[in-house]
């Protein structure tokens, strides 16, 4: 363990986060935004079974004794990345209390300037997310340079006003007019109901095993995308919803048509934010669109729910998932090079020499290739 103090902030280095269990959860109370994902269960799930090798580095800030800021970070070629979790629905961020930009400042002054890091690799940064601007007010104060790499749009609802009835009159009548055609196919299968399991269930686990075999079944296990054909994956899982159905903040879903699951969502609760972490449905059932007609229900009952103030839907922005309405926000790769000339240096030769390399690579394999002209 390094150590480096810097007015009032005492910046220091872990290769575990076992030092940091007491007052890790404690900073994520802290925080602007409950990042679900960065909870000391969700980050000791993935360097158990996902960390594959490499090695890590927990940045922090300390004032006054108190833990204030976490930037965790794991090696890869020509620098280092801010560890991504989970692995299905990826944000990285570091953790920063509320108030104390300085103490993330001291954390980038020391790994840029006295550590010489050329790279900081940002994967799937929500650009709305205090801790991300934060990260690049400080990094930008260095003097830091930082490219915007590859991004995509991702959905969420905001429930603030708790009014249902005002939800489902924004959304399309032609969309409405197509839940209820929908809903009245899976009608005629079997009688619908919802079913919602949470920690205090003895069947949550049951009904976890069934609905990942339910994902396996459908176009995920086609795609080879399925959790269960990643025995790391299933391993981490498993981890990280049995340490949430213990604080009581995962939900199961289900949508039974008859006496047969037809789609399922599950949820995780972090403050007022609830994450829409996975869901699937039955192919036999796709005629009636089951896992479309779960979420009009189901995003009805959250809106209207006080304790909601916005839901996640995480991941890429689809057309089902445009269908419902929601707002979008930026997720964004960044990468960030260090002050100076090597900092300017190294960004063009992974961000324009490299690419034009491989591209002018593939172009000549191409040519060589039987048959080329």
């Amino acid at each position: 363990m390094a150590r480096s103090t810097n007015a009032q902030v005492d910046v220091q280095v872990f290769d575990r986060i076992d030092p940091l269990r007491e007052q890790w959860d404690d900073l994520l109370s802290r925080a602007a935004y409950p990042h679900f994902f960065l909870r000391r269960d969700a980050v000791e799930a993935w360097l158990q079974h996902k960390l594959a090798g490499r090695r890590l580095r927990i940045w922090v800030a300390f004032v006054e004794g108190q833990l204030v800021a976490a930037l965790p970070v794991v090696d890869e070629l020509g620098g280092i990345s801010l560890l991504v979790v989970p692995d299905t629905t990826e944000r990285s961020a570091p953790l920063i209390a509320q108030g104390h930009q300085a103490a993330l400042d001291a954390i980038v002054a020391r790994i840029f300037v006295q550590r010489r890091l050329l790279r900081l690799s940002v994967k799937n940064a929500a650009e709305d997310d205090p801790a991300i601007l934060a990260l690049r007010s400080a990094v930008e104060r260095l003097g830091c340079v930082v490219d915007v790499g590859e991004r995509f749009l991702s959905p969420y609802l905001i429930a603030d006003d708790n009014d249902p009835e005002r939800w489902v009159g924004a959304l399309s009548a032609r969309f409405r007019k197509n839940i209820r055609r929908r809903q009245r196919v899976l009608e005629e299968i079997g009688q619908l109901d919802i079913r919602r399991l949470s920690g205090d269930d003895p069947q949550i686990f049951s009904a976890l095993a069934s609905a990942l075999a339910l994902e396996a079944a459908g176009w995920k296990g086609q795609a080879g995308t399925a959790t269960l054909q990643k025995p790391a994956t299933a391993a981490y899982l498993e981890q990280l919803y049995r340490a949430q159905v213990a604080r009581g903040v995962l939900e199961l879903i289900e949508l039974r048509c008859g006496d047969q699951l037809a789609a399922f969502m599950l949820l995780a609760r972090e403050g007022r934010v609830v994450n829409a972490l996975k869901t699937s449905f039955a192919p036999d059932f796709s005629r009636g669109s089951p896992g479309i007609v779960l979420h009009y229900h189901e995003f009805q009952r959250l809106v209207a729910d006080p304790s909601v103030g916005q839901i996640d839907m995480l991941g890429e922005l689809t057309t089902s998932k445009a269908d419902f309405m929601p707002k979008t926000r930026a997720i964004e790769h960044l990468r960030i090079f260090a002050p100076g000339i090597k900092g300017w240096a190294t960004r063009w030769a992974l961000c324009r020499a490299l690419p034009e390399l491989r591209r002018l690579r593939s172009r000549w394999t191409r040519s060589k290739a039987p048959g080329a002209t």
